[in-house]
């Protein structure tokens, strides 16, 4: 089964990157919303004051996190780490994702 793979940024303050993983760690362990959205893997990764976020689904992640968006579980990890994670341009406060513009895959 071929994974659909996301990858979003925001600033974070590198001091809280355990809290950021912390609330993450909380939601995929004690709520059903990554396997209600497909997530199979998650990763993240600091890098000068970004922080990266790689999902990987078994469906289209930003259609699925959409229809979310209205859950109790997604609106109370939204707002958790809304104190640690901010937009890189304040005029763009949704999600934003990297653009892929190569991918290779050895089958």
């Amino acid at each position: 089964m071929a994974l659909s793979q996301t990858l979003m940024i925001r600033k974070i303050d590198p001091q809280y990157i355990a809290e950021v993983a912390s609330i993450f760690e909380r939601t995929d362990r004690e709520t059903s919303l990554p396997k209600r959205i497909g997530v199979r893997r998650r990763d993240l990764f600091e890098y000068q004051g970004s922080c990266l976020h790689l999902v990987q689904c078994d469906q289209d992640f930003i259609k699925r996190v959409q229809e979310e968006r209205n859950d109790p579980d997604w609106r109370e990890l939204d707002q958790a780490l809304r104190t640690y994670l901010f937009p890189s341009d304040p005029g763009k406060p949704g999600m934003e994702l990297l653009r892929p513009f190569y991918t290779w895959i050895n089958e």
